[in-house]
């Protein structure tokens, strides 16, 4: 009598584990269909940013403003996972004691850590923060 139960029991068995791990998987959907499996993913863009070497006549609001957004689209507005410099301003003359260094209010992802005089400026990707910063 025992064998004849066995194997029906054993079907029945099958069919609700299968079924709980159904309305598991339907329940968790969202977040499975997240999960990355080969990066790099939608939020993790994998960005080939290589620098670019300019000469300016003077850094003005205006010019560290345009290099700012421009780098910014360049690493995907913030989605590139990697660091990267995007552009190397150099200046044409000597140095520039006028510097506008608290300019950059316009943008939340644009931060000047230069106070110096300086010949050259670094415009650069910073991915763990996700911000584009301008240093000596």
């Amino acid at each position: 009598m025992a064998m004849i139960l066995e194997y029906p029991f054993k079907l029945f068995i099958l069919i609700v584990v299968v079924l709980v791990i159904i309305s598991i998987m339907w329940q968790f959907r969202d977040k499975i269909m997240g999960i990355c499996l080969f990066p790099p993913c939608n939020g993790d863009e994998e960005c080939n940013v290589q620098p670019v070497i300019t000469s300016e006549s003077e850094f003005t609001e205006e010019i560290l403003n345009k290099y700012c957004s421009m780098c910014w689209l360049k690493n995907g507005e913030g989605n590139c996972k990697g660091d990267s410099i995007c552009y190397v301003l150099n200046l044409e003359e000597d140095f520039n004691p006028d510097i506008p260094w608290d300019i950059l209010r316009d943008y939340d992802y644009c931060f000047v850590t230069c106070e110096n005089e300086t010949s050259s400026l670094y415009v650069q990707y910073q991915s763990l923060d996700k911000i584009i910063e301008i240093a000596c």
